[in-house]
């Protein structure tokens, strides 16, 4: 799945009528959410019946029009992005719309919708994309630059006509297709802008043909008071006093499709059994992300391991690229651990001479932090090591096992992983 469009294709928008639906239901699927958003009045809507309030767009690259009480987009050729937008300027809003795949075999593509547009010919804003491979994805254009800032898969919750939802509420972002929570995520750079809804085709044989219908804008807040979760380490045993913001992710590893797996010559990563099993042997070293791009964050997960040899480490990655970069946080067999930076592949341990851990269980809590520059390690809920480093400020988070040694194995399970957002106290 690619995030870099080589042709804008759009069109003009004329009126824009408005229509009721159904809130109840919306603050219902909203509320599963850990951050769940406040709906307030509808500001506007579409069904598309009035074929005379949107203005077609035909070119060598596309063809743009409402047909059979639906906004019809065909991307003709490959590498091509297309719109539509509404030209009304909106802050906190929740966006639905219907976005169904006319065809899908045998293509590379997505199609959805978008909040925060900051003009009509130039798309910067948020991307909310689902595909007919079932992936989904948020994307920020900004400045040129496509970012992806939470993907994965969700073959259940994707199929080939899907009622999506956009939620983009100060600075958190929410994803959701048929009544499923997809991801959640936070993002400070686009405060408002248009509306729009989006199709693309990267490669493969043209057309792709999506149908957009009952485009639904609503006004949203944050509510007063949200009872959150919180990390189980005592944070305060830190030198940097830390406010948890977000809980952004509580993963059960309850879908076989909750983390990709990732399987070569001696290394088998994936979910079975509502944990993430990671079996991994003859001195090798992998990792797994869950796509969410994150700065400052809180990573916690339940750390199960065995295997041939106490020499091998299971933890977590903040801050990474594709495990090259970044920052990893571990504990091993042995009950040694260490905090280390990662670039270009080459590690650099910020621990010295640590001494093994004297309260491993057979099932271990461990909790990462990343903070600015200020880097910790709590174990079952002790303090471990502090360490300052300043070479990565934002990156995917993800968890990581390697064993040292031919022939030698390691079996780690992990569960319950937790993410949060978090700011130094002032």
């Amino acid at each position: 799945m690619k995030s870099i469009f080589l042709l804008f294709v759009l069109s003009l928008v004329l009126i824009y009528p408005a229509q009721a639906q159904d809130t109840n239901t919306l603050q219902a699927t909203l509320n599963t959410a850990l951050n769940p958003v406040i709906v307030g009045d509808m500001l506007t809507s579409d069904d598309f019946t009035d074929k005379a309030a949107w203005e077609p767009f035909i070119d060598e690259g596309s063809d743009l029009r409402v047909a059979n009480g639906q906004y019809r987009m065909e991307v003709k050729r490959p590498e091509t992005f297309v719109w539509e937008a509404i030209q009304t300027n909106y802050s906190d809003v929740v966006i639905e719309a219907d976005v169904a795949f006319e065809n899908s075999a045998n293509i590379d593509a997505s199609a959805g919708i978008m909040c925060r547009m900051q003009t009509y010919l130039d798309p910067q804003g948020y991307f909310f994309e689902v595909t007919p491979l079932g992936e989904y994805l948020i994307t920020r254009f900004a400045d040129g630059e496509f970012v992806t800032i939470a993907e994965g898969q969700h073959t259940g919750a994707i199929q080939q006509n899907n009622h999506l939802i956009a939620v983009c509420v100060d600075d958190y972002l929410a994803f959701y297709s048929n009544g499923q929570l997809l991801t959640e995520t936070v993002d400070p750079t686009f405060s408002d802008g248009f509306v729009s809804w989006t199709a693309s085709l990267y490669t493969g044989e043209p057309p792709f043909v999506v149908n957009v219908d009952n485009v639904t804008v609503w006004a949203a807040a944050e509510p007063v008071e949200v009872a959150m979760q919180r990390p189980r380490a005592d944070l305060s045993q830190g030198s940097v006093e830390i406010d948890v913001l977000r809980h952004i992710l509580q993963e059960p590893f309850n879908r076989p499709d909750a983390w990709l797996p990732f399987v070569q010559e001696g290394i088998d990563f994936g979910v079975e059994d509502g944990v993430y099993a990671a079996t991994i042997r003859d001195d090798q070293s992998a990792w797994a992300n869950n796509g969410n791009l994150m700065r400052d964050t809180i990573i916690e997960v339940d750390i199960q391991q065995s295997g041939s040899t106490d020499i091998n480490a299971t933890g977590v990655i903040c801050r990474s690229d594709t495990g090259n970069n970044g920052y990893r946080f571990w504990i091993g067999g042995d009950g040694l651990y260490n905090i280390a930076r990662w670039v270009e592949g080459e590690r650099t341990d910020l621990i010295t001479n640590p001494e093994p851990i004297t309260n491993l269980q057979p099932i271990n809590t461990l909790t990462a932090v990343c903070l600015d520059n200020y880097l910790a390690l709590y174990v079952n809920g002790d303090l471990i090591a502090e360490a300052k480093d300043n070479t990565h400020t934002e990156g995917v988070t993800g968890i990581f096992a390697s064993v040292i040694g031919e022939g030698e194995f390691l079996e780690a399970q992990l569960d319950n992983l937790n993410i949060w957002t978090i700011a130094e106290r002032s």
